[in-house]
């Protein structure tokens, strides 16, 4: 599949995500793994990438959550 056409499609997929409700990254990739059956599977570096861009271009507005425990996660 062409390059382009895959970082299209996950652009799509996980501002689909995104509109259900707000999630970090280990969330989304969670999603994205359970809603396509295993089908779609991306690593860390890749999504974030993507969300960079995302961000960079207005799509998403990423902010901090403080947690109970551990360190605050960045939400988008």
């Amino acid at each position: 599949m062409d390059r382009e056409l895959r970082r299209g499609t996950l652009e799509m997929v996980l501002l689909r995500l995104l509109e259900e409700d707000d999630r970090y990254g280990y969330e989304l990739i969670t999603a994205l793994d359970e809603r396509s059956g295993g089908a779609i599977v991306v690593k860390d570096g890749t999504l974030y990438a993507v969300l960079y861009r995302l961000e960079a271009s207005g799509w998403v507005e990423p902010y901090w959550r403080t947690q109970e425990r551990g360190v605050p996660r960045k939400y988008y």
